[in-house]
């Protein structure tokens, strides 16, 4: 898997970490809130508002926190024992049952969760 943002900021493969992730993903933050639109909205039959720039305040602020939480010892911790954890999913040869099973359980609860608008 490889990722490159289009400003060049960083580019993210198979060997990167979860924390290096995170610091180009923070990093980064700042340049692309301020795109984020918040889509058109569905008026009555076939008429649909404009999408519309959101207004995010702050953005330092809101940066500097994600730093806190993606220095935090806990923090790198689970990233540690998350990356080793697959990593040995990924060499195994044979997939347990039980793993299966644990995914599409999980995926049909997360299919549940799912919000759709009334008909």
């Amino acid at each position: 898997m490889s990722v490159t943002w289009e400003d060049g900021q960083g580019a993210v493969d198979k060997n990167t970490s979860m924390q290096q992730f995170g610091e180009l993903f923070v990093e980064g933050l700042h340049k692309y809130v301020g795109r984020l639109n918040i889509p058109s909205r569905l008026f009555g039959d076939n008429a649909r508002a404009r999408p519309i720039c959101a207004k995010v305040e702050n953005r330092a602020g809101i940066q500097n926190v994600m730093r806190e939480v993606l220095f935090d010892a806990i923090t790198q911790e689970s990233h540690k024992y998350a990356e080793l954890t697959f990593r040995a999913f990924l060499r195994k040869r044979t997939v347990d049952r039980d793993v299966l099973n644990f995914l599409t359980v999980g995926m049909k609860h997360i299919k549940r969760q799912v919000w759709s608008p009334p008909k």
